[in-house]
């Protein structure tokens, strides 16, 4: 028994698409990067069977490129917005000084 191509292809788009726009992004930096590819390369996947041209590969890597720059933007929404960098007094920026780091 085989399944019919339509199926795998708005599969792969159903399953894109919530991992863009539902799932909640990973809070690591390699899990977020292997998310991320399994984003473009469901977008691809539905483009490959859903398209009906021989010319896929475009509309697929502009979806998949949407869908990449959306989950980030979701990420650094979630994780990174209000973080602030750990900045010192400028006199110790250029090696002046040596401060002791206690937490």
């Amino acid at each position: 028994m085989t399944i019919p191509e339509p199926v795998i292809g708005w599969g792969a788009l159903i399953a894109a698409l919530i991992l863009t726009f539902v799932a909640p992004p990973g809070r690591r930096g390699r899990y977020a990067v292997v998310g991320s590819l399994v984003v473009f390369g469901l977008y691809l996947t539905a483009s490959w069977f859903l398209w009906p041209s021989d010319n896929w590969l475009v509309p697929g890597i502009i979806a998949g490129v949407i869908g990449v720059v959306i989950r980030d933007i979701r990420r650094w929404l979630r994780f990174f917005q209000g973080a602030t960098y750990r900045a010192i007094h400028p006199y110790y920026w250029y090696s002046r000084a040596r401060r002791r780091r206690r937490y």
